[in-house]
């Protein structure tokens, strides 16, 4: 591990090693205020650090000290952070940037963007963008008429024009889950495969405009859908992977264990053995994002069938659970 003193200068970030790590953020007493794992260091480090962030300038003024280790994979990243947090028993602070998504069937507004998961939604998340977050909401929107309501009063502007389906006059609560699912709950494969063939036609037909607008959306829905995808894999992952001369044992998506050479373990978290309720199904704490992500990343690129079928098995227990939604029509 190594030490750098942070002075505020971005080139002392520039010169960092690229590729994969793990990196704590320190204050002037040593206290632990973030730690993360990336693909990218001196990236990453810059994308928090830097003066054009406005939502990290706290972070950046408390920050005395960066750690860091340079690591030869995201999961080996993931695993050099945890080692640190095991050891530290800490509760991370984590970007206010993270935020969930939640649906709802009953009333409006269906969908919303929150920081927290106290309200009556199914959630998803989180992620670590809100911007990003309302722009997949946008889009589906635009593409497919889901719901994009701003509050709690209907019918709005955007059923008169036409910007909508009109759930809120014209659907049951039945028709909404299986609408809102389709699109908002499981990754859409189909619905990006139809987008893909459009963007070809509009290209073959010269409307470069269309085309560029459509490559944007696409974009933006691939990345949602890979999230979530993550979010249905991870809660019920549990397996071994053989890295090098280690074994990283995996317990509910998170990093439970790591064997090294002579068979020494060590622990690296305490994974959750309870079952997640049905309004969090698809949510985890902000704080193991990084941990995650890092996981599911490895093994959708060792193991992609593994991660497909774990995927498809939680896409289908979650649809029955909605089927038993306490708002559900009578």
């Amino acid at each position: 591990m190594k030490r750098l003193e942070w002075l505020g200068k971005i080139d002392d970030l520039s010169a960092l090693p690229a590729g994969a790590g793990a990196f704590f953020l320190r204050d002037k007493d040593n206290s632990l205020l973030l730690a993360d794992c990336t693909t990218n260091l001196p990236a990453q480090l810059i994308e928090l650090l830097g003066p054009m962030r406005e939502r990290t300038a706290e972070l950046r003024d408390e920050t005395a000290f960066i750690e860091f280790a340079a690591t030869s994979s995201l999961l080996d990243a993931a695993v050099a952070m945890c080692k640190v947090t095991a050891v530290e028993q800490s509760r991370l602070p984590t970007s206010t940037g993270h935020c969930y998504l939640g649906v709802r069937f009953h009333q409006s507004p269906y969908v919303t963007v929150s920081s927290f998961t106290i309200e009556d939604y199914y959630y998803v998340g989180p992620f670590t963008s809100r911007f990003d977050l309302h722009d997949v909401i946008a889009t589906l929107s635009a593409l497919r008429q889901t719901p994009a309501c701003k509050d709690d009063k209907f019918p709005c502007e955007r059923l008169a024009d036409k910007l909508c389906l009109g759930f809120c006059v014209e659907s049951s609560i039945s028709e909404r889950i299986s609408y809102f699912f389709r699109y908002l709950l499981q990754p859409n494969f189909l619905l990006l495969d139809e987008l893909h063939e459009t963007r070809e036609k509009q290209m073959d037909n010269l409307d470069f405009a269309a085309a560029d607008l459509l490559d944007r959306q696409i974009r933006a829905l691939d990345a949602y859908y890979d999230k979530l995808c993550m979010f249905h894999t991870t809660h019920q992952l549990n397996t071994t992977i053989e890295r090098d001369s280690s074994l990283i044992h995996i317990e509910n998506g998170r990093l439970a264990w790591v064997q090294q050479e002579k068979g020494r373990t060590q622990i690296l978290g305490r994974p959750e053995t309870h079952e997640p309720s049905a309004r969090e199904y698809l949510a985890f704490d902000k704080s193991q994002y990084a941990e995650r992500r890092a996981v599911y990343l490895a093994l959708r690129e060792e193991t992609p069938g593994l991660v497909r079928s774990l995927c498809d098995n939680s896409v289908q227990r979650f649809a029955e659970i909605l089927k038993g939604d306490t708002h559900a029509d009578s």
